[in-house]
């Protein structure tokens, strides 16, 4: 079993859903035609199963990488790491296509000879959605948090009824924390989280559903509910932001045997209620949000900045990976091919894509007679 973590390159101004997407789908590609199936099959790859991470940082933005475990059917390192890094190669290449990049250098891929460390791997999901902003393991330097450190700090108080402060978030006020978890809220509908691949499904005779997040399965655990909420009144919570006031109450006023659930249950109910016909703006518990005003001459042209930064990292590695002779024509073809995909903004120069690829490469670069 060996352990790959295929990821995105970080842009401040990039949409989640639109990194989301198109991770998903150039991790998807990457395992499609007869470019991977084949050298996996002589690899003796089994299958895989894959984990979705999307940390958030006040520095650079969101992040979206893959936690995949891949299965082989040998202990061969050298095999199995030439699949790996095969894998990871066809996933850079597809990046482009779907408005994003990556480095090699960002890639991970490493061999598990410990089961009890493969279990953790694959609860990682699990502890992270639950406790992620409270984790024990977090990189010393690492200037990210999990969405769901982002809720808490957007909703949850302390005893003395202050905002709970969340480490990696002091500085982030708890409306740009409100905002950023609703970015995420609409970006992950339909996710599925440790997925297995059906190759691998088949030879574990598990009936698992097709390779494409199309929509999750909610599973309950009835010998573990506690109580049930209507789903309304849930949605309602969630758009007033009191859900993570709701789940606090749950867990520290209702024991395992389920007493004290009654006086939360009223208490969801109530908060949860539906607006009435004839409450006036100011009693209204969800207003409907001012209409967004038009973008100001200074975010369009930010955009279109990012946008073009984004351009320039994207032909830069159109020209590392690309296998034609003669750098000048690699950089006109790499320019040539990123103008058609991005209409409408002014295409890079050649030196620009020159610096990035220098600064990419630096010192250990592998352009020095440009």
């Amino acid at each position: 079993m060996w352990f790959v973590t295929p990821t995105v390159r970080r842009l401040r101004e990039q949409l989640l859903t639109d990194m989301k997407k198109g991770f998903q789908a150039a991790w998807r590609e990457a395992r499609q035609g007869s470019g991977w199936t084949k050298p996996a099959a002589r690899a003796g790859v089994l299958g895989i199963t894959n984990v979705l991470e999307t940390p958030w940082s006040p520095f650079t933005g969101w992040g979206v990488h893959g936690h995949t475990l891949v299965f082989f059917d040998h202990r061969d390192s050298d095999r199995a790491r030439e699949a790996c890094e095969l894998l990871l190669m066809r996933f850079l290449d597809r990046l482009p296509e779907h408005g994003l990049s990556g480095t090699w250098s960002a890639q991970d891929a490493e061999e598990c000879y410990d089961a009890e460390k493969a279990a953790a791997y694959c609860a990682k999901v699990a502890s992270e959605l639950a406790h992620g902003w409270v984790k024990e393991g977090r990189k010393a330097g690492s200037t990210s948090v999990h969405p769901f450190a982002v809720a808490a700090k957007a909703t949850l108080c302390g005893e003395d009824g202050m905002p709970m402060e969340i480490p990696g978030l002091e500085r982030i006020s708890r409306e740009r924390c409100r905002e950023l978890w609703r970015e995420y809220a609409a970006a992950m509908p339909g996710t599925r989280l440790g997925v297995i691949s059906p190759s691998l499904a088949s030879k574990l005779g598990i009936e698992v559903a097709d390779d494409e997040e199309e929509g999750g399965l909610q599973q309950l655990l009835e010998e573990e509910c506690i109580g049930q909420l209507p789903s309304p009144t849930w949605n309602r919570l969630i758009r007033r932001a009191l859900a993570g006031t709701f789940l606090s109450k749950v867990e520290h006023e209702v024991d395992p045997d389920g007493y004290g659930w009654e006086e939360v249950e009223a208490w969801a109910l109530e908060a949860g209620a539906e607006d009435k016909p004839g409450d006036d703006e100011f009693l209204r518990r969800d207003p409907m949000p001012p209409a967004a005003a038009p973008p100001s001459a200074d975010v369009t042209e930010a955009r279109k900045k990012a946008v073009r930064a984004l351009m320039i990292m994207q032909a830069a590695d159109r020209v590392r990976s690309s296998e034609s002779a003669g750098t000048r024509e690699r950089i006109r073809y790499a320019i040539e091919a990123i103008a058609a995909a991005v209409p409408g903004v002014l295409p890079p120069t050649p030196s620009e894509v020159v610096r990035a690829l220098v600064m990419q490469d630096s010192p250990r670069t592998n352009y020095p007679h440009i």
